[in-house]
């Protein structure tokens, strides 16, 4: 398991860093460009703070879905199977989808209240 993790978390940590920092300068460079063109009216200011609203949400996604990994990883590693098996994905790709069903109904009931 640490064999297949390892490489998994040297790679894909660096890869999102890099993805997210790329993210947050397009949205700067997009904002500058706005402003600069004179597009901030109240329907630009409106979807800026829609924006912001989802980013909350967005954190609960993401919570939810280190929790159930977190969780398949801990049950997969407590199940007896073989080195090479692949249940163990299935597993983890269960739990996933488990997370986000359950992001789903939190965030379904959240807009309700809105």
């Amino acid at each position: 398991m640490q064999q297949v993790l390892i490489p998994m978390v040297v790679i894909g940590i660096p890869f999102l860093g890099i993805v997210y920092i790329i993210r947050i300068y397009t949205n700067y460079i997009l904002k500058k460009n706005m402003i600069e063109k004179g597009f901030v009216n109240e329907e630009a200011q409106a979807l800026f703070r829609e924006q912001k609203t989802n980013n909350s949400l967005g954190s609960l996604k993401w919570g939810i879905l280190m929790i159930t990994v977190g969780l398949a990883l801990v049950v997969s590693d407590f199940l007896p199977f073989a080195y090479d098996s692949t249940a163990k994905y299935g597993i983890i790709a269960a739990f996933v989808g488990i997370g986000f069903l359950v992001y789903y109904q939190i965030a379904k009931k959240i807009s309700e209240k809105e």
